[in-house]
């Protein structure tokens, strides 16, 4: 099978996260969290291929005894919430999509990469050129996604 995307897209990244910076400097790559995870446990390809990796980091605590928040509260945990949501959403009707909280956003063009992180980010621009590898798509184990068509 003929691979119909690209194999060279822009990314931007956050020079100031320690982890990217560290990344960058040390392996020179930037890799999703499914890939690097699947790099430590193979076990994990199988539930990937199927849509079943659960990348959330915490549970809504659906115990707690009331449903009443302080401000506070709500200002710290309303970013999560919607995160929580979109990827529970995901996970029951899109399984075999890539997931937000693992996925890296990359473009096919300079110009769409530097449009979107004019659009979309608050930090410093820091241009990526990134290759992705054939084989990993050959395998099945890349998503890719494009989400801006008309």
């Amino acid at each position: 099978m003929k691979n119909m995307f690209n194999t060279e897209y822009f990314i931007f990244v956050n020079l100031a996260n320690w982890l990217t910076r560290h990344n960058l400097k040390i392996t020179g790559q930037i890799v999703s969290s499914g890939y690097a995870s699947a790099l430590q446990d193979p076990n994990l390809i199988d539930q990937y291929l199927r849509g079943e990796i659960n990348y959330l980091p915490f549970v809504i605590n659906e115990q707690r005894a009331t449903d009443f928040l302080s401000f506070y509260c709500t200002s710290i945990t309303a970013g999560y919430r919607v995160e929580y949501e979109a990827e529970m959403r995901r996970l029951l009707s899109f399984p075999q999509l890539p997931s937000r909280l693992s996925a890296v956003y990359a473009f096919a063009s300079e110009e769409d990469c530097r449009e979107a992180h004019r659009l979309y980010s608050t930090f410093y621009f820091y241009e990526v050129h990134l290759k992705v590898f054939n084989s990993l798509l050959e395998k099945g184990f890349g998503r890719i996604k494009r989400c801006n068509q008309a």
